[in-house]
């Protein structure tokens, strides 16, 4: 899997909570939240809302939303 984040995003961090609680294996993509100017090249794809946390699933299917991925 991998996780589009933002450390300093709580909702980034709740779902780095589940997943380390879980025990699952992720990699991790860092997303500026200040600078937005590559978020459309990076998530447009993913999320369209531009958003993170976005996490990719390991069969290719993203979860945006930290509630939803929850």
């Amino acid at each position: 899997m991998l996780l589009y984040n933002s450390a300093v995003s709580g909702n980034c961090y709740k779902v780095r909570v589940l997943l380390a609680h879980l025990g699952l294996e992720y990699e991790v993509a860092d997303v500026s939240v200040v600078d937005r100017s590559g978020r459309k090249e990076l998530l447009g794809e993913l999320n369209p809302g531009l958003r993170v946390p976005t996490l990719v699933l390991d069969d290719g299917r993203p979860l945006a939303e930290s509630n939803a991925i929850l």
